[in-house]
């Protein structure tokens, strides 16, 4: 789709809002981390969801996904089990990392990855549709909870409040979502 479309498409679907950002951000416990030896895992308040990454996740034409593709997917997935979760529409959400190239990625929307671009395309629209924004806030990894879920511990996490989501199918071909008792 060229960029023209792209834009032509995403002011079609844009539900009239105020556009400036909300000065206070709500905080959600939302977390996100990636390891390129398990996956990903993401959490939202005492909810949780984990992925484990297919072999040959990375395998494809050049350039080649990395963990900036990664931590930039754990954001989609994010958003996914937000409005799976119904968190309210206008809100500007934190999402805490210990990346900082994620975090950068989400002050500047745009990196100099081919893949995370593409993948901010889609969290672009994500955000339109669903009326949300985000800002991220640094975390160190020692207290980022999803670290632990990003290499395949769930340890102390309850399976009630496991979220299962269906993954875009870009995603679920590289990635599945992975049971408590995986």
């Amino acid at each position: 789709m060229s960029y023209l479309a792209y834009w032509l498409k995403t002011l079609l679907a844009f539900k009239h809002t105020c556009l400036i950002q909300n000065p206070d951000p709500t905080e959600i416990g939302w977390m996100g981390e990636a390891s390129t030896s398990y996956g990903i895992g993401v959490t939202i308040g005492q909810r949780w969801a984990q992925f484990k990454l297919k072999a040959g996740w990375n395998e494809g034409p050049a350039p080649r996904r990395n963990i900036a593709w990664l931590e930039t997917a754990a954001i989609t997935i994010g958003l996914i089990m937000i409005k799976q979760l119904k968190i309210k529409e206008g809100k500007t959400v934190i999402v805490w990392t210990d990346n900082t190239t994620s975090e950068e990625a989400v002050r500047s929307r745009k990196s100099r990855d081919f893949h995370v671009n593409k993948e901010w395309k889609r969290i672009q629209d994500m955000l339109v549709a669903s009326q949300l924004d985000i800002v991220a806030k640094r975390v160190s990894s020692a207290e980022n909870v999803a670290d632990a879920l990003s290499r395949g511990d769930h340890t102390g996490r309850e399976e009630r409040h496991q979220v299962f989501i269906q993954l875009p199918d870009s995603l679920g071909e590289r990635m599945f979502q992975a049971s408590r008792w995986d």
